[in-house]
This record gives C-alpha cells, sequence and structure tokens, in this order.
C-alpha cells in the first residue's frame, strides 16, 4: 500500500510491549459447559467444565463467580428452526 509508511502489521505484533503476560493472582476459568447429569444420588448437581485461562487454582480456595456474556447455543438453534 503506498499510502502507508508505518510498520506492518506482523512487525507490530511481533514487537508490542506486554506488560503483565502472567496473572498469576486472579484465577479464570471461563465456563463453556455445564454438567447436569440428573442423578437419583445427586439431583441437583451442577459441574462446570471449561479451560483454565490464568492464574493458579487451588484446592479448599473459595471461587467467585462473575457473569459475563452467555450464549445459549440450544436457544439459538430453536430460534434458527423457527424463522426458516
Amino acid at each position: 500500500m503506498s499510502w502507508y509508511e508505518g510498520a506492518s502489521l506482523l512487525h507490530h505484533l511481533e514487537t508490542v510491549y506486554i506488560a503483565a503476560d502472567r496473572n498469576l493472582i486472579d484465577p479464570r476459568l471461563p465456563v463453556q459447559w455445564v454438567v447436569r447429569p440428573k442423578s437419583a444420588a445427586f439431583p441437583d448437581y451442577r459441574g462446570y467444565a471449561g479451560t483454565i485461562a490464568g492464574g493458579v487454582f487451588r484446592r479448599g480456595r473459595c471461587a467467585r463467580r462473575t457473569v459475563g456474556p452467555v450464549y445459549d447455543h440450544h436457544r439459538d438453534r430453536l430460534l434458527r428452526r423457527a424463522y426458516r
């Protein structure tokens, strides 16, 4: 591009300064799946599954839940079926 005189995007991405790329204080586990087997032994059990995104997890530590954007795959599938 003759009009652009700056560094290339690849050069910028390879040389950009990242101040703190490792956060070991705030554990993060984005929930990707809620497991609810609904068995007779555990009728109200909810397990949370996801990929650990950062921090350190230790047995016995309290967990804090925060709510972020939610995408309901089942609802989306129903809406797509309804509007065909």
